[in-house]
């Protein structure tokens, strides 16, 4: 049976990759209906098809589209967007400053993936030696 089984994963509106799976073969005993168990994980976020193909046909519900959302945000991830390549020092003055958030994966995590109240920052002081403060 596994031989006439093909089974493809694309990512939909992105790069193409070979994602890789484990299938499962199984029964059930009450009914002796075949079935095809397929695990894979993803690390973009994003829509992606499921193909499972017997013998040259889609099996039922296939194709299956399914998305993927960000995982929690990664500090180690996040990015500070700045204009330019430098550090801009402000005395009394209001600077803007965008934060990107990613996930572990480097996916952009939208406002709407966390709660934006939970989300800190510290900016912190730094002296150059010699210069007066």
């Amino acid at each position: 049976m596994s031989e006439q089984i093909s089974i493809e994963i694309k990512k939909l509106n992105g790069m193409p990759e070979k994602i890789s799976f484990i299938q499962e073969f199984g029964q059930n005993p009450e009914t002796n209906v075949d079935s095809i168990g397929v695990k894979y994980t993803v690390r973009e976020a994003g829509i992606y098809e499921i193909h499972v193909l017997y013998q040259n046909s889609h099996v039922a519900q296939s194709p299956h589209l399914q998305t993927f959302r960000p995982t929690d945000i990664d500090p180690e991830k996040t990015n500070l967007i700045r204009q330019a390549p430098m550090v801009v020092t402000c005395t009394v003055t209001t600077h803007a400053m965008t934060i990107e958030p990613k996930d572990r994966f480097g996916n952009i995590c939208r406002p709407d993936n966390f709660d934006v109240h939970d989300f800190h920052f510290r900016v912190t002081h730094v002296r150059r030696r010699g210069r007066p403060s």
